[in-house]
């Protein structure tokens, strides 16, 4: 299947023509231009691929390799760079930026062994991240990944309804005259920190219990916790129930877990 290497040499041959009659010469030496850190047996394989795909034709006489681009490459080489509709665009950005604040490095799109013109439908948006050096893409076999830069993460939570400047989240959110139900702990009046995480949490059990088996058990069930929140699994009945009984005994960890609850439900909601 294509892969982002392929790619990058049908660019670099694009260049170097302006029309769909030019034919390019190359002998092993100028290869190189294609990839100063590949061999010519492996610059070869790439050029042999983009064929298969029907993106290049190539011939070769004594030790003359001649290459030219089908129809096919120049469209989709324009296609690939057309201006992705900005909303969208911004849109996979702060989705992605949102999986890597749940912990994840990148996020990986699973592309199949599909059609070319399906490869480069799925490719184009983080492509165009990447233009824009707002992302990195990789690919492994037949999964693309992409983690954002340091920009890409800025322009997120620049542009992030929850985060953006004017939009943020205030740090506590106090509650009066009601009523919850975390396990079976219940207030009428209550304060909650809002921007904790786990490593804020796990700080804490460390300073406020000295019981190793406690403190053991209490981070087991933080972890569960963790994990479907990382996994966006739905929190269901019962979801809490390891967590209850320290709810119940220590009044310091009611905030820390209502601020990681009500940050992933806001997160859901979107």
């Amino acid at each position: 299947m294509l892969n982002l290497k392929a790619l990058e040499y049908l660019i670099s041959l694009r260049k170097k023509i302006t029309t769909y009659s030019d034919i390019l010469q190359f002998t092993n030496l100028t290869l190189f231009d294609l990839d100063l850190f590949s061999t010519i047996s492996e610059i070869k394989i790439q050029l042999e691929l983009l064929q298969t795909h029907d993106l290049v034709k190539i011939s070769q006489q004594n030790d003359i390799m001649f290459i030219n681009l089908t129809s096919q490459a120049f469209n989709e080489l324009a296609n690939l760079n057309t201006p992705y509709p900005e909303p969208a665009l911004l849109q996979q950005l702060q989705d992605i930026y949102r999986f890597q604040t749940l912990g994840h490095n990148f996020v990986s799109i699973d592309i199949g062994n599909n059609e070319t013109d399906f490869y480069f439908m799925i490719l184009k948006p983080y492509w165009q991240l990447q233009l824009r050096g707002l992302g990195v893409l990789t690919q492994n076999d037949s999964s693309l990944s992409i983690c954002l830069t340091n920009e890409g993460m800025k322009v997120a939570k620049k542009n992030d309804p929850l985060t953006a400047e004017g939009s943020a989240l205030p740090t506590t959110l106090q509650f009066n005259n009601c009523d919850i139900g975390v396990a079976t702990t219940t207030a009428s009046n209550f304060t909650v920190s809002v921007g904790m995480n786990f490593t804020d949490i796990e700080k804490l059990i460390k300073q406020n219990l000295q019981n190793v088996t406690e403190k053991e058990t209490l981070m087991d069930a933080i972890n569960v916790l963790k994990n479907m929140i990382e996994c966006q699994k739905p929190i269901e009945k019962g979801g809490l129930a390891a967590i209850s009984p320290f709810l119940e005994k220590h009044s310091w960890l009611s905030s820390p877990i209502a601020s990681i609850l009500l940050q992933y439900a806001l997160t859901l909601s979107k």
